[in-house]
């Protein structure tokens, strides 16, 4: 249990620091997130570009229908391994913000003992 002025005072600085660690951690990883999102964005706009380059070369039909079953095809597998890496990356982030602030509260409320 904490008794003195300068035990809570350093309580309190312990708090700052991880909520400081915890915002750092937000803030790298909220810039991991947006280069990842960049990065997806400069792919599907040089994907829209080669879909047009192979929507030329269609001379039948049949050809049509089979480019645009690929292109559905390609598509949904591109959304789901991409969306899937986004919400690993997202989790990655929320784990690394909480952490520091989980470990400070909880050696805290130890130092607590029964007082709560």
């Amino acid at each position: 249990m904490m008794k003195s002025p300068e035990e809570i005072a350093q309580a309190g600085k312990d708090t700052m620091d991880a909520l400081t660690k915890s915002s750092a951690a937000l803030t790298e990883g909220y810039s991991e997130i947006s280069q990842h999102i960049m990065t997806l964005t400069h792919k599907s706009v040089a994907a829209h570009l080669a879909t047009g380059k192979e929507i030329l070369d269609i001379k039948t039909p049949s050809d049509w229908l089979e480019f645009q079953s690929k292109l559905a095809s390609d598509y949904m597998t591109s959304a789901i391994t991409q969306m899937t890496h986004l919400s690993q990356l997202s989790t990655k982030v929320i784990n690394q913000t909480c952490e520091p602030l989980k470990t400070h509260f909880g050696a805290t409320f130890g130092k607590m003992g029964g007082f709560i």
